[in-house]
């Protein structure tokens, strides 16, 4: 399958981008998870290995627990980023992408010779200008169309 058949499938069918939101969630998270678990463990050997060399005086368990909650400031911004950036690009998908689903939708019905067929976009789409001029293609080829008969 080339590329502009996934790309098309992708805008075309919600279940297709319903899996691409979970799997970049899922992932994410399941990465911060790894991330988190590999961190807890490092400072859980320096924490061991401190109190082997006798170095377990206040100064140093200080420093140990900044080093603790700077690892665990870390997992939460993580987290924190994989959940924002799911739902910014599942936004964005929906502003740009069903407005690409409305074009894609228009241009194969000219396509196939339905010049009268039109799909109105929400207001404020970033790809309105782009159905205007899909629209006034429309309306020449029905002209260009009409003249032929």
């Amino acid at each position: 399958m080339d590329s502009r058949r996934k790309y098309a499938n992708f805008f075309r069918y919600g279940k297709l981008r319903r899996r691409y939101y979970m799997t970049m969630l899922i992932g994410g998270l399941f990465l911060s998870f790894i991330l988190g678990g590999m961190i807890l463990q490092d400072l859980i050997g320096i924490q061991r290995a401190l109190q082997n060399v006798g170095l377990a005086s206040e100064p140093v368990l200080d420093i140990y627990d900044q080093l603790y909650a700077t690892a665990e400031s870390f997992f939460f911004c993580f987290v924190a980023y994989t959940l924002i950036a799911t739902f910014l690009i599942r936004y964005l998908e929906g502003r740009v992408g069903n407005a690409s689903i409305a074009i894609i939708d228009v241009l194969e019905q000219y396509k196939s010779g339905n010049y009268k067929h039109t799909r109105e976009l929400r207001d404020g789409d970033e790809l309105e200008p782009i159905m205007e001029a899909v629209r006034t293609l429309g309306d020449s080829l029905r002209e260009l169309r009409e003249k032929k008969k």
